[in-house]
This record gives structure tokens, C-alpha cells and sequence, in this order.
């Protein structure tokens, strides 16, 4: 459908950054996406909705060049100055990319100005406040109100507001109500109804059926979430302790996204010590690394690993330590694991493993 819309008007620029962005999010090609949002750029440059959907995708698909989505954000504000979605989505980007809080919260504060009942808005604004203003419940929670206020099937702000009244306000009783309305706002929301579960095996350990109903619902909803699959595999592990059921979801979850860092990272650990499989961690542990070849605590894992499996090799077990302490050079339980790998395989060396 979206080739004949382009077919019947090439240079329409919302349908082009429309185009865009189901490249990017469905088909997973960035390179196609970016070039279709440079023709949309072209066909009008002064679009302000495909100026900040462009500057969105830039700082999703290539956020090691935050430059490039700054100064596309820049274009699309100077397009249209009150754009709600542009100011709100800079905002995000000012703060998760930028690490500027100041400049985030006055460009949140700009896109409330110019919408005030805009319920995606408040409800960043809301998350915003808890990551950089948390001891302030008060203020958190009356912008919680305002989102639901203005939008009060908004399935997002809901579930939102649900996460902080349980860590923030440490009550699961008005939590659980604020999930219901999530629920009863949007029924098919996998990433709602996987949290909810996750909430309910937590919080209600008493009634792990219920739990397990509700991860059945997300992932119903939504076969390939991958977050859905990861955390009832938890679910599966720790409450149910099926490992048999563990592994299959394990396995639904890498299929979903096999390059997920955590996901990886987690069936590792699964495979290592309930299944007590070396070969297959060992496998595993290269693909969580291959995902995320900075993590450090995969790194030192790995590592740990390395000599306990393979002690007549010492080398590579030292190499991962190496690139673990490269990746975190604080890292405590990495140092100290290091300094006793270092006492044992380099006696004649005493003075590295002091200094480690």
C-alpha cells in the first residue's frame, strides 16, 4: 500500500516519513528507512512531521552520532516551534542521549506549555522526573494525574503510573487498580500484560497462577516480545523451577531477536548452572558477547568461566579479564575475581595480582 501511495504521488512527504519509519520498525532496514526520510526531506523541507520523525529514527538506528539527530531535531523546532510530538520526542533524546537534564526538562516543559492535556507528554515528563528527580513523589504523581487526567484510557500512562506507585510509592495495592485500568484500556497490550505479570509473581507470590495467566495473555498478544518471553522465562526458572519449560521459552525468546544481549546473557547463566552444559555455554557466552562485546559483566563471567573450564589454558580466561576490566575499570567483583586468577596461574608475578 505504501508503494502506491508513493506511486500516485512520489514527493508526498508524510506518506515518504510514514514509509520511513515502517522501514525502520517493521522491516528492520535502517538503510532503506534513512533514505526514504532524505526523499521526504527533499519532496519538503520544511516538514516539521518528518523533520522529528527523521531526527527520532537518527537518534534510535545511530545513536554513536547523537550530532546528526540534534541538528535534525534543530531543523524540525525552527519548522514549527510548538510541534508537541518534535518538543516531547527532543526532550527523550535530550536526556537518554545527551545526558542534559536541564535542557530535557525546558524542552518537556516547552511541549507542556504548548499542549498541556497532552497525555504522551506528561506521562514522559513523568518517567523523566522519576529517573532524575525521584524524591519528589509529590510532583511525580500530580503530573501522573494530569496524563490520566487528560487521556484516561491512555494504556501507556496507566501502566506507567502503575511502575511508580509500586517503586515509588510502595503501594502494590494502588498499583495492581492502576494495572487493571492499563488492562481494561487496551487488552492486547503484550508489554502491559507482561508487566503486570511480572508485577503479580512479585508482588502476589501466593497465586502464581494468575501470574502465569497473565504472561500467557502477552505473549499471546504478541508471540515475538521479546521482553515478554524473557520475563516469563524468570517466571518459569524461579517460581514454576521447570527447567524443561525454562529452556523452550529461552528458546522462543532468541529466535524472536537472536542478537538480545540480555536474553543471551540470561539463557548463558541458565545453561552453566542448572543445565550444567559447558559446550553450550561456552557457545552461548560468544553470542552474548557478540551482542554486547562491552558488557562487563558478561565479560567477567565469561571469563570466571574460561578457567574454571579450561584451566590448562589460562591465557584466554586472562584475555576476557582483560577486555572485562577494559569495559569497567571499577568494577569490583571483576578486580577481585581477576587478583585471584592472577595468584594462581601467575605465582611467580605476585605484584599484579596485589595491584588488581
Amino acid at each position: 500500500m505504501y508503494e502506491r501511495a508513493l506511486a500516485a504521488d512520489p514527493t508526498h512527504a508524510d506518506s515518504l516519513s510514514s514509509y520511513a519509519w515502517f522501514l525502520y520498525d517493521v522491516r528492520k532496514n535502517p538503510d532503506r528507512a534513512e533514505a526514504m526520510y532524505e526523499r521526504a526531506i527533499t519532496a519538503d523541507p520544511d516538514n516539521a512531521d518528518a523533520l522529528g520523525d527523521y531526527a527520532l529514527f537518527l537518534s534510535r538506528a545511530y545513536p554513536q552520532n547523537p550530532e546528526r539527530a540534534e541538528a535534525m531535531y534543530e531543523r524540525a523546532i525552527t519548522a514549527d516551534p510548538t510541534h508537541v510530538n518534535t518538543l516531547r520526542t527532543y526532550g527523550w533524546f535530550l536526556h537518554a542521549v545527551r545526558k542534559d537534564p536541564d535542557r530535557a526538562e525546558a524542552m518537556y516543559e516547552r511541549a507542556i506549555t504548548n499542549d498541556p492535556a497532552n497525555a504522551d507528554t506528561l506521562r514522559n515528563y513523568a518517567v523523566f522526573l522519576r529517573q532524575t528527580n525521584s524524591q519528589d513523589a509529590d510532583r511525580i504523581e500530580a503530573v501522573y494525574e494530569r496524563a490520566i487526567t487528560a487521556d484516561p484510557t491512555n494504556a501507556d500512562a496507566l501502566r506507567s503510573y502503575a511502575l511508580f506507585l509500586y517503586d515509588g510509592r510502595k503501594d502494590p495495592d494502588r498499583a495492581e487498580a492502576m494495572y487493571e485500568r492499563a488492562i481494561t484500556a487496551d487488552p492486547t497490550h503484550a508489554n502491559n500484560l507482561s508487566n503486570y505479570a511480572v508485577f503479580l509473581s512479585h508482588t502476589r507470590p501466593q497465586d502464581p497462577d494468575r501470574a502465569e495467566a497473565m504472561y500467557e495473555r502477552a505473549i499471546t498478544a504478541d508471540p515475538t516480545h521479546v521482553n515478554a518471553l524473557r520475563n516469563y522465562t524468570w517466571f518459569l526458572e524461579n517460581v514454576r523451577k521447570n527447567p524443561d519449560r525454562t529452556e523452550a521459552m529461552y528458546e522462543r525468546a532468541i529466535t524472536a531477536d537472536p542478537t538480545h544481549a540480555t536474553t543471551l546473557r540470561n539463557y548463558t547463566w541458565f545453561l552453566e548452572n542448572v543445565r550444567k552444559d559447558p559446550d553450550r555455554t561456552e557457545a552461548m557466552y560468544d553470542r552474548a558477547i557478540a551482542a554486547d562485546p562491552t558488557h562487563a559483566d558478561t565479560l567477567g563471567d565469561y571469563a570466571l568461566f574460561l578457567s574454571q573450564i579450561h584451566p590448562q589454558n589460562p591465557d584466554r580466561a586472562e584475555a576476557m579479564y582483560e577486555r572485562a576490566i577494559t569495559a569497567d575499570p571499577t568494577h569490583a567483583n571483576n578486580l577481585s575475581n581477576y587478583a585471584v586468577f592472577l595468584s594462581h596461574t601467575r605465582p611467580q608475578d605476585p605484584d599484579r595480582a596485589e595491584a588488581m
